[in-house]
């Protein structure tokens, strides 16, 4: 069984929730910034509700960010759409990749 990688996320009213992080992400276009899918377990009809956030890092954690500007979002859907048609694969071979290039 694979093991999920969690994250605990602080909600704006203090609260807690675990999220499960899918991908963490460059988008072209927006060079410096990461970006996270994430999950919280939630499934909306048969499929599974995912969220993207920019991904800050702090000097002791992440924060994750909205991402307010509608054509940075755009292109992040995008990003998100392809990496989900992506086969596992093919994934693991770009991760290779970016492990190489790093």
């Amino acid at each position: 069984m694979e093991e999920k990688n969690m994250i605990e996320v602080t909600g704006e009213n203090g609260e807690k929730f675990n999220a499960e992080v899918l991908e963490i992400f460059e988008v072209e276009g927006y060079p410096g910034k990461e970006y996270i899918l994430y999950s919280f377990g939630e499934t909306e009809g048969e499929d599974e509700k995912v969220y993207t956030s920019i991904l800050v890092e702090n000097e002791e954690s992440y924060v994750l960010a909205a991402i307010e500007d509608p054509e940075e979002q755009a292109a992040v859907d995008k990003a998100v759409d392809e990496l989900l048609e992506m086969s596992e694969e093919e994934r693991e071979a770009l991760e290779e990749s970016d492990d190489e290039n790093a």
